[in-house]
């Protein structure tokens, strides 16, 4: 009897954001698809059609695999015997790749416990399965079926006790793990751990699995700087910044981190350019009700919903082409992407082109899958815990979701906020970046409008309190005859002219949303936190337009 199969294969978030470093940030979510992958490979070698992934994007190196793997079977193998050759397979890749992170490793550390790491590998996956038998029962309705006994399958997930003993050092990265690599024992050079470093067996394959090199989050923040610079840099990013220089000021290279401010600091006097801000962007991007998309798909047949899975499979790359620029003349963002999964994206990307760069992939995804997308960005300082500024990103993303979705979240996080944040939420449906925020940062770079306009307005707004749509009209038109008397009073260019009317208009009309809408303290919040994120965002722009849009290699 023919059957459906659904695979659910974790941990995901919590384990792709155990990260200390962008690549191992980069590596969780590249082995996790790869052990995705491997599960998958195995039920298609077993004689399955699968539905999601692709065959197409399972057949792809280059795409990602999604962590849900669903699946139409023969009655043979028995649907119970697939799943465990499944599991087995996915088990199988994850030890192999232990063994290739260990043999990088060896010559510096001499004594890891290879019982250890096994037992960590083996008590690494989430991995849960459901069947239901597909002869005499509707597509649709078995796939209902079969994705509600595997919700209720992970609803009594398993809780093993934790390989952990008394006495032994934990994980930098999960600290729930013994460490198997003391960074404290490194014997020699040319390795990649900090002394004093701990990993854990899974982390180990993080950081030594697959060889690529992945941008730093200062790389990311310095791009703007670099492309002015026609490339000219230094491997430490850091030394763009002020701040990072004098970070290195006892270091044995001071000299250089010296020698090299004199060269950055000189290019900007010669150029009249503000110093560079040491801040750069994480996207978080989501598809809007997947679930009801794929439930629709489903009722159509098995063909529908794998012609889906391709359309997925594809904004897949395209998302990557994207985000860094392959095979795009025209736009380039100087993106570094992390993963792109189906309808989900995580990239770093400079201050400069992140909006952009949004605003391209929600568009890419609604031509290609007939959906719509909720991004979330964060711009944080390069130093910022790594973990931390990815959740902000995540953070920003479940706002835009909660905003009726099909929208846009922009929130910033100063280096001594902490956790609270400048937020900016607007919906797609609006066109933002092109209607909004494109225009606050054209008066600002051009210093049409002051930056100091936005505090002026923010605390007009505290001196209104709760100006809402409900409220009197005589209300409403005195709220924003005063956002437009304060306007009137800024100067424009350094102080050296008034500001002009057409700006003044198109300011007000921008203190409201949708246009034409009446101004509230809300809108009126939401249009000074632009303007406020807009101020970074157009230094930016500012620095990058010296040199164009040459992406170096990072």
């Amino acid at each position: 009897m023919p059957y459906l199969i659904s695979i659910s294969i974790g941990p995901v978030q919590e384990f792709i954001a155990a990260a200390r470093k962008t690549r191992d940030l980069w590596a969780g979510s590249n082995l996790l698809s790869e052990v995705a992958r491997a599960a998958a490979e195995h039920l298609k070698n077993d004689g399955c059609t699968l539905i999601y992934p692709s065959a197409q994007t399972l057949c792809n190196r280059d795409l990602s695999v999604p962590n849900k793997i669903l699946a139409q079977a023969a009655d043979d193998p028995p649907p119970a015997k697939l799943a465990s050759a499944a599991r087995e397979a996915a088990e199988q890749f994850l030890q192999e790749a232990l063994q290739g992170a260990l043999q990088k490793v060896q010559h510096n550390f001499p004594s890891i416990d290879w019982q250890t790491c096994l037992a960590q590998v083996k008590g690494f996956l989430e991995f849960y399965a459901a069947w239901w038998p597909l002869e005499g029962t509707d597509f649709a309705v078995a796939r209902e079926r079969v994705e509600e006994l595997l919700a209720g399958r992970k609803a009594l997930r398993d809780f093993r006790p934790p390989c952990s003993r008394a006495g032994i050092p934990k994980s930098s990265l999960d600290p729930s793990r013994d460490a198997v690599l003391d960074g404290r024992k490194l014997q020699g050079a040319g390795l990649d751990v900090k002394r004093g470093e701990m990993l854990d067996a899974i982390s180990l394959i993080k950081r030594f699995g697959e060889t690529r090199r992945f941008v730093s989050t200062a790389r990311v923040a310095a791009d703007p700087l670099i492309r002015a610079m026609q490339g000219v840099g230094t491997d430490h990013t850091t030394l763009f910044f002020s701040e990072g220089r004098e970070e290195e000021a006892e270091d044995p290279a001071a000299g250089e981190a010296r020698e090299f401010g004199e060269v950055v600091d000189g290019f900007l006097r010669e150029h009249g350019l503000p110093d560079p801000l040491a801040y750069y962007a994480i996207l978080a991007a989501d598809g809007d009700g997947m679930g009801k998309m794929v439930a629709e798909r489903a009722r159509e047949g098995d063909q529908d919903l794998t012609r889906l899975s391709d359309r997925l499979g594809k904004f897949s790359e395209k998302a990557r082409d994207i985000v860094e620029n392959r095979d795009i003349v025209e736009k380039k963002y100087c993106g570094a992407l992390v993963y792109s999964g189906g309808d989900d994206v995580l990239a770093f990307l400079p201050l400069d082109s992140v909006l952009e760069c949004a605003d391209a992939l929600r568009r890419e995804f609604q031509q290609m899958t007939g959906g719509t997308m909720s991004i979330g960005i964060s711009i944080a300082h390069y130093a910022a815990n790594l973990q931390t500024a990815v959740e902000w990103a995540r953070r920003a993303e479940r706002e835009a979701k909660s905003s009726g979705r099909n929208a846009l979240a922009v929130h910033l996080h100063t280096r001594t906020a902490g956790d609270e944040c400048v937020s900016a939420v607007s919906p797609w449906d609006l066109d933002p970046v092109q209607k909004r925020w494109k225009l606050w940062l054209d008066l600002l770079e051009t210093e049409e409008l002051p930056s100091q306009a936005a505090y002026h307005l923010r605390a007009l707004a505290r001196e209104f309190g709760d100006v809402t749509d409900e409220s009197s009209e005589q209300l409403r038109s005195a709220l924003k005859a005063e956002a437009g008397r304060i306007l009137r009073r800024k100067r424009a260019e350094g102080g050296s002219r008034a500001i002009g009317a057409g700006t003044v208009e198109a300011v007000v009309g921008l203190l409201s949303s949708p246009p034409g809408a009446a101004v509230t303290t809300d809108s009126l919040d939401n249009a000074v936190n632009e303007m406020i994120i807009c101020r970074r965002i157009a230094i930016a722009r500012r620095i990058a337009a010296e040199g164009g849009r040459t992406c170096p290699q990072s």
